[in-house]
């Protein structure tokens, strides 16, 4: 069992950590991992987003990593937003409210590796736990084990969201166990982890998916993926994901799926405890399987990660349509409370990083 996480530490980080030590044997925080001293007067600095007590973002000189043993240092091509990121800017503090780097999503060069396991300018994706992620900076450190080489063939600003798209695998292998997929499923969401469900329960061979999304922009890119807006409906499923962690979207998966139905749990909420919206007489009414799904980081050799990549690199999932921004580290701060509120048809914002060379 995980120890009893602080406030601080944050219910996520508490997952994480727990899921670290089930599969490495010992739990070990980043934050203690290589030589990132600011009181180091010989360190170089490198400018980096960095997430202040008052719950603002700026860019600042940060010290740059230097790795130490099991360790490779990490020279950022693209790094991408995710909506674990964005809980904090929320003011959510079960996330965890250290004051430092952040981000989990990025594809690099490596550029120091002890081992001789990888070699200098070899493009990878890191899939760090979001709690030791550090990736909106140029220079990051990363462990062995949460490191995937990159074919040629895969360029970097599509290869990064095998970041996420690993974590919708492992959820979709959970939530539908059976080798018959579902004849309908209903997705909350269509965010960026939504619209990967959508793809992916179309590839798997899902006959109709219906969606709920109050965007207009995210709801037409979800019917361009071949999803059918929920509102137009009252059809109970056989699968439903939270794909938001939303306020009310697990009720609404509830309320769609049929007896005997499954509703699988993805989105997280801004703060915990999270409210399920179902209540137990609501679950045994309609016999339902309710699944959780966490921990794609912790598997051995990363699969679902590894299949994300083949999936992008076969182009049988989609991703360019996602990227609505791309922008420059500068550019983060303000960029950000556009992801929080989802205006300007934010979907995917990618944060790209000067290198000599990248897919």
């Amino acid at each position: 069992m995980a120890p009893e996480s602080t406030p601080a530490q944050g219910f996520r980080e508490s997952i994480d950590v727990a899921s670290h030590r089930h599969s490495h044997g010992t739990a070990t925080s980043f934050s203690s991992l290589g030589d990132t001293d600011p009181g180091r007067a010989d360190k170089k600095l490198m400018p980096a987003a960095y997430f202040a007590g008052d719950g603002s973002l700026m860019i600042q000189p940060r010290p740059m990593p230097t790795p130490r043993s099991g360790e490779i240092l990490l020279q950022t091509v693209v790094s991408a937003l995710c909506g674990t990121d964005l809980h904090r800017f929320r003011g959510a503090r079960s996330y965890g409210s250290n004051t430092d780097v952040f981000g989990h999503e990025s594809v690099a060069l490596v550029m120091e590796c002890a081992s001789g396991e990888f070699r200098p300018g070899d493009l990878v994706l890191h899939v760090p736990y979001p709690n030791e992620g550090r990736v909106f900076a140029p220079y990051q450190l990363a462990r062995a084990t949460n490191v995937l080489p990159l074919p040629h063939t895969l360029n970097a600003e599509t290869a990064v969201f095998a970041q996420q798209l690993g974590t919708v695998i492992y959820a979709l292998m959970r939530f539908w166990t059976s080798s018959t997929p579902p004849v309908r499923a209903f997705v909350a969401g269509a965010g960026p982890a939504g619209l990967l469900f959508i793809q992916m329960l179309r590839l798997m061979g899902c006959e109709q998916i219906y969606v709920s999304e109050p965007n207009e922009h995210r709801r037409r890119l979800a019917v361009s993926f071949g999803a059918t807006c929920a509102d137009e409906t009252t059809v109970e499923v056989d699968l439903s994901i939270d794909a938001s962690g939303a306020p009310g979207v697990r009720h609404e998966c509830w309320l769609r799926t049929k007896p005997h139905g499954t509703l699988g749990i993805y989105g997280l909420p801004d703060d915990e405890p999270g409210d399920l919206e179902v209540s137990v007489l609501g679950l045994l009414a309609k016999n339902l399987h309710l699944v959780g799904a966490i921990g794609s980081q912790s598997e051995p050799g990363l699969p679902s990660f590894l299949r994300a990549i083949d999936l992008l690199a076969s182009r049988h999932i989609e991703v360019g349509s996602l990227i609505s921004h791309r922008i420059a580290l500068n550019e983060l701060p303000r960029t950000v409370p556009l992801a929080v509120h989802v205006t300007d048809d934010v979907v995917k914002v990618l944060v790209r990083f000067p290198t000599e060379s990248a897919g």
